[in-house]
């Protein structure tokens, strides 16, 4: 890793932690996360500019690459739970379910949408 990329490593992290401090602070007055509202301003942000700004970009690949070891906690806790995730099976299935098949359902609709749209701009561009 260069100087240069280590510097917008850090550039990147400020402002992703900045902005994550700052929809803490915003939370108090809207009605959602803090976490919630921080992912909102990045893709606005994202959408705005029309891609991910290179400095944000390199420090997160590392956690995009590894993502499984944020998932050990909350397996190693499963036991711990138990009895009460029995009691509750059902409604806890469905929800996970459901939430999971409609966020795929929204993504893939979402994805398909921006790679029609990118698909008839390049062909406008090269026709």
């Amino acid at each position: 890793m260069t100087k240069r990329d280590l510097a917008q490593s850090v550039l990147g992290l400020a402002m992703v932690f900045g902005i994550f401090g700052f929809s803490v602070w915003l939370s108090q007055w809207v009605p959602l996360p803090g976490a919630l509202i921080g992912l909102l301003i990045l893709l606005v942000s994202f959408c705005v500019i029309g891609d991910v700004p290179q400095c944000i970009a390199l420090p997160w690949q590392f956690m995009l690459k590894h993502m499984s070891l944020f998932f050990v906690p909350a397996f190693v806790s499963v036991p711990l739970y138990q009895a009460q995730i029995m009691a509750d099976f059902w409604a806890l299935f469905l929800t996970i379910f459901v939430a999971t098949s409609l966020c795929m359902v929204v993504i893939g609709a979402v994805t398909e949408r921006w790679y029609r749209s990118k698909v008839t701009t390049s062909e406008s561009r090269n026709g």
